[in-house]
Formats: structure tokens, sequence, C-alpha cells
């Protein structure tokens, strides 16, 4: 699995003087791999930040991803205090869609492809309270050829079964 052609967008504002926002991509690590079973991808550690009566930040990563590809995992850290949200989204091109209302991850299966363009929208609110972002993970996997003969197999032994039961029903 290959991930490539990055772009990335961070739009902030406030209302002053009691409105605050910031993005901080920190130090050198703020891209590491992320692997869990099958489930290939990276996770960005930085911090985003919308604080007080009006304060908005919207970070938009977006990539390509070459597989084959069979599902998409999205998860992301914060901490939401008061009147505030901190949400996320995937946008994938074939059409599929991964959205989190709060801190948290989420996973979507769909139909093979061989490849994705992925759009990400991280965003901190504010109305009244604090939000903070302080990492996302976004992977996908590819699909196991070794599963994909058993659940073959599997099909096949369950037609066989039912024209063993077709035969016996006729005669």
């Amino acid at each position: 699995m290959t991930f490539e052609d990055f772009t990335f967008i961070a739009s902030l504002s406030a209302t002053p003087p009691s409105g605050s926002a910031s993005f901080d991509l920190g130090g050198s690590n703020v891209v590491s791999i992320f692997q869990s079973g099958n489930e290939f991808g990276l996770t960005f550690t930085y911090e985003q930040f919308a604080s007080g009566s009006t304060a908005f930040v919207d970070f938009f990563p977006d990539f390509e991803v070459v597989g084959p590809i069979a599902d998409a995992f999205l998860s992301f850290s914060g901490n939401i205090v008061g009147s505030a949200q901190a949400t996320a989204s995937l946008a994938l091109s074939n059409g599929e869609t991964l959205s989190l209302s709060a801190p948290g991850s989420g996973f979507l299966a769909f139909a093979r492809v061989p490849n994705v363009h992925s759009t990400l929208h991280i965003v901190d609110m504010s109305t009244g309270g604090t939000a903070t972002t302080t990492s996302f993970t976004v992977a996908f996997s590819t699909p196991q050829p070794a599963t994909l003969a058993l659940l073959g197999l599997g099909f096949a032994a369950l037609g066989l079964s039912r024209r063993r039961r077709c035969r016996r029903a006729i005669s």
C-alpha cells in the first residue's frame, strides 16, 4: 500500500477578545506509521485548538492511497470542554464517507478498489468552551487472498448443499 500526493491546508478563525484558535504541527515526529492487524496507515500527531465565544479550526489533509483497498479506519484524539465540538470526517473518491461526531474511532468496509483519493476534515469549533485535537489516524486494508479463497469455498459448499436438498425433494 502506498500513500502519496499529500496536500495540507489549515483554516482558522476567532472573534477577539474572547475567541482564540491555533494550529501547531510541533516537532519533527508529526507523522508515524500505523499498523494494526491488516490495517495500514498513518498517525498525525499535532495540536489544533479552538476556545472562547467564537473560534474555529479546520485541518484538511488529502492524499492518494494505492492498494487494492477494501476498507477505511479513522480515529482521532482530543478533548471537549463546555460548549465546543470536535469532529472528523473522511471522504473517499469512491463515494464512501466516514464521520465521527466526537473523539473516537470508526470503520467502513466497501467494495474493493485499486486506489482511492482521501480527503479528511478535522474540525474544532467553540461557542463558549474549548475543543482540542491532538492526533488522528487514517488506515486502510487490502483484501486478504486466503480469506477470499475461504469465502469462495464456503459459498461453493452452500451451493452443493442446496443442490443436494433440491434433488432429494424432486426424487
